[in-house]
């Protein structure tokens, strides 16, 4: 805690005992120093703590879930205590976690540039995971930057190029933008999307990519770096310091910057703005003052924050933290009473395996929406059935893009309108007659069989090598043992 406050000052053994008598002397004094109108909180209040075993790529705070993704490919999802419900294992690393009014999806990029394909898309708001498309050749470069809004996708490379995809993989548009996407800034809301490059922020239409306004980063050394949306404004960290924008016209209104360290990514919430890492810097939004500082080990530089309306900051990186920094806990903690910090496990929570070659079935065509597939200037897209009420035949469906097969019916639970199109929400299993589902079982038995069959075989010749392997081993140190009773014999030979 006190290098904490007094930064990683290099210290020479022979110094040491006298640099350590030095801190603590000055300590008080450096509690003094600090701004009048800001308290230093004494411990973090950590409510609970969860290692999800890999790197954290992305997170969601709702309104009653926190959803996190690693870099192994698991989603998990808790409630807002850290008790897990269910974690989904995606056969690929998760970059970005997407929230579209109820839907949520997960984007998946390639991070290697030896293959031409890019990246999937997967529903992730149903318990199965669902493969949405995927993208095999779309600009020149990595697509690791994502976002989206009302049903589009937004995707940006890192040689400056915006694309625009619907939940099927169908192109929208593309555009070129001027210079690379460096930053972790890529968010939209009704009026645009906004883009961090190394010097500048931009927003561009949502209709066509077009610039609507544009602010340049001030400073010799200014690189933008990380940035998120609230309200009217957008906050981006700028080396060291978070300047806040103007979502209309891009104008600078205001500059956060802690008094102490730099800035280290934001988050915004219960008119609090969070920044910084060791201490972390907690600015009130109204008066732009810095309020509390805390000292927390965590690498919330490295981290993705997210606030709830609960007054608590979710931190992900290798750990999920969940940090009370209400009025209440902030009180607690700066009158030196600490919180006790829970160990969450992932214990007891459902896992959920993605099948990307796995279209549930049904029987029943009474149990939700029906939807076709049918030829449209030489491909297969989906469109309702005539008989459906309260949906237009005429607007294509978003179903996932190996679901479109000429002739081939769907059951959706339900279909939310996008724009002028459909998506569905919930499941969505392929509509068969008896027989079909009779053979469908049939092949999945034999299927089921075959690998118990297989695994029965790999068991038992794992045993015999085993066995075999022990009787080798026995039959060597036998063989040692002999060996070892003939030296003895003749150094007693030798001896007499």
């Amino acid at each position: 805690m006190l290098l904490g406050l007094m930064g990683n000052i290099p210290v020479t053994p022979k110094c040491r005992k006298k640099h350590l008598s030095c801190l603590i002397t000055n300590i008080s004094s450096l509690n003094t120093s600090l701004d009048s109108t800001c308290k230093l909180l004494k411990t973090a209040p950590v409510c609970w703590e969860l290692n999800t075993g890999a790197g954290a790529s992305s997170l969601l705070v709702l309104e009653k879930t926190v959803v996190t993704s690693t870099t192994d490919g698991a989603v998990i999802t808790l409630d807002l205590d850290g008790s897990p419900s269910r974690v989904q294992k995606l056969p690929l690393p998760v970059g970005t976690l997407l929230q579209d009014g109820d839907f949520l999806y997960a984007w998946c990029p390639n991070k290697y540039g030896f293959q031409k394909w890019k990246g999937a898309l997967y529903d992730i708001t149903s318990e199965l995971p669902r493969l949405q498309f995927q993208v095999d050749d779309l600009g020149s470069s990595h697509l690791l930057h994502a976002c989206m809004r009302d049903g589009i996708l937004y995707l940006g490379d890192d040689k400056g190029n915006l694309f625009a995809l619907t939940t099927d993989g169908t192109e929208v548009w593309r555009r070129e933008v001027q210079g690379e996407l460096a930053s972790k800034l890529l968010e939209a809301d009704e009026t645009g999307i906004y883009l961090g490059h190394k010097k500048r922020v931009s927003k561009l239409s949502l209709k066509n990519g077009a610039l609507i306004w544009e602010h340049n980063a001030t400073g010799r050394f200014a690189t933008v770096l990380n940035g998120v949306q609230s309200g009217d404004n957008l906050y981006v960290e700028v080396s060291g310091r978070v300047v806040e924008l103007s979502k209309e016209n891009g104008a600078l209104l205001r500059e956060f910057t802690p008094a102490r360290h730099r800035a280290a990514g934001v988050a915004i919430g219960n008119n609090q703005l969070v920044t910084g890492s060791c201490p972390t810097a907690i600015f009130d939004l109204t008066t732009g003052e810095e309020k509390y500082r805390m000292n927390f080990s965590g690498r919330l530089q490295d981290a993705v924050m997210k606030m709830h309306t609960n007054g608590r900051l979710y931190a992900a990186w290798d750990h999920i933290y969940c940090i009370d920094i209400s009025e209440v806990a902030i009180a607690r903690a700066c009158s030196g009473r600490s919180t006790r910090t829970l160990e969450m496990t992932l214990d007891g929570a459902t896992c959920f395996h993605a099948s990307d070659d796995v279209i549930p079935m049904t029987t029943q065509s009474d149990s939700g929406v029906i939807v076709q597939c049918v030829l449209r200037n030489g491909r297969a897209e989906a469109r309702v059935k005539n008989e459906c009420e309260n949906y237009k035949d005429c607007w294509p469906v978003h179903i996932p893009h190996n679901y479109k097969i000429n002739g081939k019916q769907y059951v959706c639970d339900k279909l939310v309108e996008t724009g002028e199109s459909y998506r569905p929400l919930g499941d969505v299993y392929e509509l068969v007659s008896n027989e079909e589902m009779r053979e469908a079982v049939t092949k999945q038995r034999e299927t089921e069989q075959q690998e118990l069959q297989l695994a029965f075989q790999q068991g038992k010749q794992q045993q015999q090598e085993e066995q075999q392997q022990q009787q080798e081993e026995q039959q060597q140190q036998e063989e040692q043992q002999q060996q070892q009773q003939q030296n003895d014999n003749k150094n007693e030979d030798e001896n007499v």
